[in-house]
């Protein structure tokens, strides 16, 4: 008689592991010097202590992971307003960001914790598969060329595409205690003495608000993760995972990052109507979750942007009760989205930007040393030209020449060359300073995403999805003993097409010497690619 095949267990996160004296040596050394009001002494200085201090807080940290109980003396903050951006109105209340100034015996609680339970969902493949806030190897980079490369495959098949950029209204000052410690238990497997902890590290929280140096009275935490805390953004994201089987459920594509979400689709312009039911549909379960779990859209953000060719028959969408009308251009995770998506809106943007800067940075360019004008450049404006510039495998030849005009002058600005030296070559000096060129920095970024994914424990799963090694054929070839090879996708139908990461990124990788893509660090990799571009950027070229 045969047995009863037996159920895989779920994995469970019963209690915490605890920590030697080395390991959390090593964490309290690698946090920022950062004090909070709260502290007694300085982070410095407690560093400095260290030796004497650490079995305190060594015997401190594993009762509390033994215990599962968050000492109460590390609850409170002190909250410290921040303007969002500096641009808004310093008297509107919605323009602040309430920041947690925490204490740093708290946060070194947090992060170990924070790396235990990190650990467990990523090992066990818990996060949603679309969510690249906060986690290791995913970034707003990762995110903008997933969402690029989909739209452009979208566009590819002869259809229009609808993005809708939802964004929520202090997200993590909402989230339900007790929602968030049943999620934690139903979808996690954190029980036991681990979920104590949590319920012990949520509850019974305070804090007191300052500005100007005068404090507010002590008020209760009862809602919401401390924003500047190490644990708030992880709970948060674990907290909305759900949102993805959501969305997806209509056969509409997500892309999260934090409180920021992303939701496109594709349409046939051509068909009598699209399927405005479906988005109805979708559009109202997303409202009532986010109901439920206490979170609000923020309707003054939330917007979308219809890309593609053709005039569509979609004028207007209706979520959470508010009416959107399409726009032409539409920033996402700091880039910017257009209806053509040619890039113009973008470049416009970076080269707007960029001038900005390089005009602040002339008026003290007489008071800068070498090293630091060098310095003062990648932070003010090589940041912005190689921000997501993995999009731009097909930007055109006038946008391109717009970006190296920029960098052009930065060096003009390192080495002085005004006046009698304005007629120079900046050639020489792009290579005195190892510059590589605009587009040869948009093809090392690409290769390096490439590398990336095709080691697998580096890049993000979303992107390796996109990529595919090239299948050996049985009749043997020179080309059979390349295994670092990657397929080819047939050529899209639009030349803009191209640039989409998943047809860009294996051309450009099998153009790459043998041994170039047979490296297997990410710093000999980084090295070699950046000697092969250069040598090819700086050969027999007399003006860029």
């Amino acid at each position: 008689m045969c047995e009863p095949r037996k159920q895989k267990s779920s994995p469970k996160l019963t209690h915490f592991q605890e920590i030697s004296e080395e390991k959390l040596e090593s964490i309290i050394k690698a946090l920022p010097n950062k004090s909070s009001l709260l502290d007694p002494i300085p982070m410095w200085l407690f560093k400095h202590c260290l030796p004497e201090l650490l079995p305190v807080l060594h015997y401190i940290v594993n009762e509390s992971l033994r215990t599962g109980k968050f000492p109460s003396a590390l609850k409170e903050a002190s909250i410290r307003p921040g303007l969002k951006k500096p641009s808004l109105d310093v008297d509107e209340l919605k323009n602040y960001r309430p920041i947690s100034n925490l204490t740093y015996l708290s946060k070194i609680l947090e992060k170990v914790v924070h790396e235990q339970l990190y650990t467990f969902i990523d090992s066990n493949d818990m996060f949603s598969s679309f969510q690249s806030g906060y986690r290791k190897n995913h970034s707003c980079e990762t995110a903008v060329t997933k969402i690029h490369n989909d739209i452009l495959m979208m566009i590819d098949k002869k259809e229009n595409v609808v993005l809708l950029l939802l964004d929520l209204s202090a997200a993590f000052d909402t989230i339900n205690h007790r929602l968030l410690l049943n999620k934690l238990q139903r979808m996690y497997g954190i029980n036991d003495v681990a979920i104590s902890w949590f319920s012990s590290y949520l509850s019974n929280r305070s804090f007191k608000v300052t500005v100007n140096q005068k404090t507010s009275g002590e008020c209760l935490l009862e809602i919401g993760v401390p924003q500047g805390s190490i644990l708030g953004p992880l709970l948060f994201i674990l907290y909305t995972k759900d949102l993805e089987s959501i969305v997806t459920k209509f056969g509409f594509t997500i892309h999260l990052y934090a409180d920021d979400t992303q939701i496109y689709f594709a349409f046939d312009v051509h068909s009598d109507s699209p399927d405005m039911q479906a988005i109805d549909l979708c559009c109202s379960e997303v409202k009532k979750w986010m109901a439920v779990n206490f979170l609000k859209l923020n309707e003054d953000k939330t917007e979308f942007i219809e890309i593609g060719p053709y005039v569509s028959p979609i004028k207007s969408l209706r979520i959470a009760g508010t009416e959107l009308k399409p726009v032409d251009k539409a920033k996402n995770l700091g880039f910017l989205f257009d209806h053509q998506m040619n890039l113009d809106a973008q470049i416009n943007a970076v080269s707007q930007v960029c001038y900005m800067n390089q005009r602040d940075l002339t008026k003290i360019g007489s008071k800068l040393s070498h090293d630091l004008k060098v310095q003062m450049v990648h932070s003010n404006i090589l940041c912005f030209i190689d921000y997501c510039n993995s999009v731009y495998g097909k930007l055109s030849e006038k946008n391109i020449q717009k970006l190296q005009k920029i960098q052009n002058n930065a060096v003009r600005f390192i080495f002085g060359l005004y006046g009698k030296k304005k007629n120079e070559a900046v050639v020489p000096y792009l290579k005195k300073l190892h510059f590589l060129p605009i587009r040869y920095r948009i093809r090392y970024k690409i290769c390096l995403l490439v590398f990336k994914c095709v080691n697998n424990y580096i890049g993000p799963n979303y992107l390796k999805d996109l990529l595919i090694l090239r299948q050996t054929r049985r009749r043997s070839s020179r080309m059979d003993d390349d295994f670092f090879l990657l397929k080819i996708p047939h050529r899209p139908n639009f030349i803009r097409s191209e640039g989409a990461f998943s047809y860009i990124g294996p051309k450009l990788w099998n153009a790459l010497p043998f041994d170039l893509r047979s490296l297997n660090t990410l710093d000999a990799f980084k090295k070699s690619l950046k000697s092969y571009f250069f040598n090819i950027a700086f050969e027999n070229v007399v003006d860029i």
